[in-house]
């Protein structure tokens, strides 16, 4: 599956490529994560089954939500309005602490823990250990609600409330316009 995966992002063009390439640097390279956020985020359509999960992802390992929704629109992975309202819900629900306070979970690539103070032989003893449990609690990030950073959570929303752009269509008026 990873080889199949490794194939899709190879062919992928340079303006997809380089939007991938953003989001890794921020949650990491999308072969190390589990294979079936992989798949989710090579598809050209997410359903509501796959959306949930997806998204709680990416926001939870700490991609900006303005860049995942580009890459969500720009692959067409959400096919109609209800789709892009549902999105829109999530990252809303993900700024206003929503998600933590209802302790939804996922799985956090860097996840660590820190030893209790009395198990410590030193002060950086297990501080910032991995953890082998990486199911974890989505956080929102303090700066969710900071006024330089806000505009990261309010611009993906309005972009998802933004109808999308009307597809042209070529027709033989149009055609012989041209000519």
């Amino acid at each position: 599956m990873r080889q199949r995966q490794t194939d899709r992002i190879e062919c992928m063009g340079r303006l997809e490529g380089s939007l991938l390439l953003d989001i890794e640097q921020n949650v990491g390279s999308c072969l190390k994560w589990p294979t079936h956020f992989t798949e989710m985020m090579l598809s050209n359509h997410l359903s509501f089954e796959e959306r949930w999960p997806l998204t709680k992802f990416l926001l939870g390992n700490r991609c900006p939500p303005t860049l995942m929704v580009e890459w969500y629109l720009k692959r067409g992975m959400l096919s109609d309005k209800s789709a892009r309202d549902n999105v829109a819900d999530i990252i809303r629900q993900h700024k206003d602490g929503t998600l933590e306070r209802q302790n939804r979970t996922t799985w956090i690539m860097g996840a660590t823990v820190t030893k209790p103070l009395w198990e410590r032989k030193h002060k950086w003893d297990g501080v910032g250990d991995p953890t082998y449990d990486k199911k974890q609690v989505i956080e929102t990030p303090s700066f969710a609600s900071d006024w330089k950073h806000q505009y990261y959570w309010t611009d993906a929303i309005n972009t998802l409330k933004m109808p999308p752009p009307c597809p042209t269509t070529v027709t033989k008026a149009s055609k012989r316009l041209r000519v």
